[in-house]
């Protein structure tokens, strides 16, 4: 069963349906509270392999390596036990491991827009970044960053690269495309039931290691966060479609879940 398939009345069906599972497969959006999701995968999902890219703001640089580095991971671990994997990967980097193990099972979280677009910023101006001077060089200011396509329609992109993609089409896609998708608007919740379906019925000491946030929303010019939410009506409309889901199922997931999930970080 697909997310599609998480409604009212059908909760513990979908939880049934998918949990447990062979291979899973985290597409970890920058900026999405993926890294919690990563060490718990770390933790409850062994034997577990991160495919990782170096921060690199050059995308011609970057997306080649990617597909090298999925192509390693491919031909390394061909016939041996894989528990989970997780990365920053593309679409066509997905499609191929799918291709390879075609009983992966396929999950992502996706984050309110303009909170991502803002902590993606934060993030990229900051010591944490391999080269913020670069980044600053390109994108002196939040707005500069919003007006460029590359932080257009980001989680889109991610799922179907394709940042044009009409929002209805996007939600239709990735609720069929992915088992599971979580929503930071309902990280609490999601990471309750993902456990779940995951590595069951397990506590967890994770704590939030983000950086705090430098750029504050209220700080920000009105029309920067309105330009935001103009280039990013793809990825509003999943992370909305996305958070109804768990408006309308909070209560039965509450009853099919027991434990208390982590703090969210980027």
């Amino acid at each position: 069963m697909k997310f599609s398939g998480l409604k009212p009345g059908q909760v513990g069906a979908y939880i049934e349906s998918v949990r447990g599972g062979e291979f899973w497969l985290f597409q970890h959006i920058p900026k999405t509270a993926g890294s919690t999701v990563v060490a718990e995968l770390a933790r409850h999902r062994r034997p577990y392999v991160n495919i990782d890219v170096a921060d690199n703001p050059d995308r011609l640089r970057r997306m080649p390596l990617l597909e090298q580095l999925t192509a390693r991971f491919l031909r390394e671990q061909r016939g041996r036990r894989l528990s989970a994997c997780s990365g920053h990967l593309s679409r066509s980097n997905i499609d191929a491991i799918l291709t390879e193990r075609p009983e992966t099972r396929l999950f992502t979280f996706v984050r309110e827009p303009v909170s991502r677009v803002i902590s993606e910023y934060n993030y990229c101006t900051s010591p944490l970044h391999n080269n913020p001077e670069a980044f600053i060089k390109r994108y002196p200011t939040l707005e500069h960053f919003a007006r460029n396509r590359v932080s257009h329609n980001f989680m889109a992109n991610y799922i179907t690269e394709n940042r044009d993609i009409d929002p209805r089409e996007l939600v239709e896609y990735a609720f069929e495309r992915f088992e599971f998708i979580g929503s930071q608007g309902y990280f609490r919740l999601s990471f309750r039931l993902l456990s779940t379906l995951l590595w069951h019925t397990s506590r967890t000491d994770a704590r939030e290691r983000a950086a705090a946030e430098r750029t504050r929303r209220a700080a920000i010019p009105r029309h920067v966060l309105q330009l935001i939410r103009r280039n990013n009506r793809a990825d509003t409309a999943l992370f909305e479609a996305v958070t109804a889901v768990y408006d309308s199922c909070r209560d039965e997931i509450k009853r099919h879940t027991r434990f208390k999930p982590p703090v969210a970080t980027d």
